[in-house]
């Protein structure tokens, strides 16, 4: 879509600003989702230089002859860089029935950001960075008729989301993390998916989850445990047989001593010593084993 040069102009004069998030608005008839033409605000550009990202503080556009905010039904962003849903959106807009943030690396969505759209119908969020929809965030959006969250990074789901959506025929849930797939025009598919959807990504179930994990490496931990003690107790048997071979050595070594001392006795092959000598080079090689 091509600016004009006044409108480029006003651009570059706002990324200088410090302190605006400044909505520009293409009012027109469109149908981007497939339905009756409807009036809209198409959100091109937004230069975000705010202490507070998420607030809007001026809407800039035209409307078409005989047309006001009121009349607006839609409102579509596409990409564009904003990582929270904008504030204010309803101060401008009061009758939001289409609603589409697309391709705008949008990282996360509240109950609070689309509690004023009670009369939203369709909901795009798909090819963003949600990884999280959190509990009741469709509360008081009773009337959705289609959700795409398509193309996002979504790893919990509480069980409680899709829970009052009794008019949703449309959910599209591809290319997610915990869970893939899409169903239209079908409110029973629907409900069928939505139960899919908890099985897989509800926080309880990855928690319980990650128990049987914890659960499962404990198993493994007490069983290395267990050989450990039972290795470290042949261990400590081994080492007080050597300990009593050392007492025997040390004994033989003693009698070694008295027969040096009495070398006519240790010349008898009879004798006492030559006996012990032979104890002693048996243990001797026991404690060398027993050493290595």
């Amino acid at each position: 879509m091509l600016l004009s040069f006044s409108r480029f102009l006003t651009l570059l004069l706002l990324s200088s600003s410090t302190t605006s998030y400044i909505l520009h608005c293409t009012f027109r008839m469109s149908g981007w989702w497939d339905g009756p033409m409807f009036y809209e605000c198409e959100d091109t550009v937004t230069i975000i230089k705010s202490k507070d990202e998420r607030k809007i503080t001026e809407l800039n556009g035209t409307h078409l002859r005989g047309r006001t905010n009121d009349d607006v039904l839609s409102f579509y962003a596409y990409r564009m860089n904003i990582a929270c849903f904008p504030k204010g959106l309803d101060t401008y807009f009061k009758n939001i029935q289409y609603l589409g943030i697309v391709n705008a690396k949008l990282k996360e969505i509240h109950q609070e950001d689309l509690k004023p759209f009670f009369k939203l119908k369709v909901l795009y969020l798909d090819s963003n960075d949600l990884e999280v929809l959190e509990e009741n965030l469709f509360e008081f959006n009773t009337n959705l008729e289609v959700i795409n969250i398509n193309s996002n990074k979504i790893k919990f789901v509480d069980v409680s989301v899709f829970r009052n959506l009794f008019k949703l025929n449309y959910l599209w849930f591809d290319y997610n993390n915990c869970y893939s797939n899409k169903v239209s025009n079908d409110f029973r598919g629907v409900r069928k998916m939505i139960n899919e959807i908890n099985e897989n990504c509800f926080v309880n179930n990855i928690l319980s989850d990650f128990r049987k994990f914890q659960e499962k490496e404990l198993t493994s931990l007490k069983a290395e445990i267990e050989i450990l003690r039972v290795e470290n107790a042949k261990l400590r048997d081994e080492n007080t047989e050597l300990k009593i071979n050392e007492a025997k050595c040390l004994n033989l070594r003693e009698n070694l001593g008295k027969c040096e001392k009495e070398k006519e006795n240790c010349e008898n092959e009879n004798g006492v010593c030559v006996k012990d000598l032979k104890n002693f080079a048996d243990l001797t090689i026991s404690r060398i084993k027993c050493e290595n």
